[in-house]
């Protein structure tokens, strides 16, 4: 039928894109997580045919008529937890339709246009990729969010918590910071960050979303805030010199960044870039070209064997790219 499905299987969200050869888009969809880490194999196997289903259903297609299903997928990184993905899809009929990568690939791939590069993330989570134009990959972070995930959403949200506890015993000035978290979060007092914290459907992507508040009382003066963006932005700054110490250097470099953190938080970008520029005069910082979702698309092209120049798969428009 000449139909690819291209999906970022985030940490946090999914969503999927269908597509023709053309570069038309026929759907968008979103679903929750496919990280098995996060969200268990029955979740994530219900998320991911949910997902399918709705792209499929609401379009008048079966799984017949796709070619291939790209898919790049958050928490797949060992061996091992590669394979558990592996028995899902083939519990539901698929595997043989799918190219599997992980978010990050597909992220890196979006950010670039093609499969070389560094690519920086800072979402819920946070991690630093590269891949070198032997098809050699390298990574810095991406541990999650008890062992890493420095410069992330979850690591502002959670300093801007942790600042408030500080307040409540002195050990901090109290600023606009304590107010606007105790209003956003609809407490009673500052004490309640207990109750928030410890309770049991509390999620990671539940403190990333203390961040607006961080960029708020920043973007009004508050000094407290500032310091949180800016040390997330130097954390940042240390992932991504750890990749560049261990790729091979050749001229120029450009590091594309991505996520809602460093696509959204303008204080925390310009300050990694000042980071970045300070000590590495030559490298260049930028936000991505496309979305992760795009990135799956090109890599399915690829393996398709349509060659990519430019799609506008947001308004569903052929901009390039024929059949070899």
């Amino acid at each position: 039928m000449g139909l690819l499905i291209g999906i970022d299987g985030g940490g946090t969200k999914t969503i999927g894109y269908m597509v023709n050869t053309s570069g038309e888009t026929i759907a968008r969809e979103r679903t929750g997580s496919l990280n098995i880490h996060s969200q268990g194999i029955q979740k994530v196997e219900e998320n991911f045919c949910n997902l399918i289903s709705i792209l499929l259903n609401e379009n008048c297609y079966t799984i017949d008529d796709i070619d291939l299903i790209s898919l790049g997928v958050a928490g797949i990184g060992r061996e091992e937890d590669r394979l558990i993905f592996e028995n899902i899809l083939e519990k539901v009929k698929v595997k043989n339709k799918v190219l599997l990568s992980t978010d990050v690939q597909i992220a890196l791939v979006g950010a670039n246009g093609n499969a070389e590069g560094i690519f920086v993330l800072s979402g819920t989570g946070s991690i630093a990729y590269g891949i070198d134009s032997m098809g050699q990959e390298y990574r810095a972070g991406g541990w999650g969010h008890i062992l890493g995930d420095e410069g992330s959403g979850y690591d502002i949200g959670r300093n801007a918590l942790a600042t408030l506890v500080k307040v409540v015993d002195g050990r901090e000035q109290n600023t606009s910071l304590t107010k606007e978290i105790i209003k956003k979060l609809n407490w009673e007092k500052a004490t309640d960050v207990i109750g928030y914290v410890h309770h049991p459907h509390r999620t990671k992507a539940d403190i990333a979303r203390i961040t607006p508040v961080v960029q708020y009382c920043a973007d009004c003066g508050d000094d407290v805030s500032t310091r949180i963006l800016q040390e997330a932005a130097e954390s940042l700054c240390e992932l991504s010199k750890t990749l560049i110490r261990k790729m091979p250097q050749g001229g120029s470099l450009t590091i594309k960044v991505g996520g809602g953190v460093l696509e959204n938080v303008s204080i925390v970008y310009d300050h990694y870039v000042e980071c970045i520029k300070k000590q590495y005069k030559y490298v260049e910082v930028s936000k991505s070209l496309h979305p992760p979702v795009v990135g799956a698309l090109i890599l399915g092209f690829k393996r398709l064997g349509i060659s990519f120049d430019s799609f506008d798969f947001y308004n569903g428009k052929k901009v390039g790219g024929e059949k070899k």
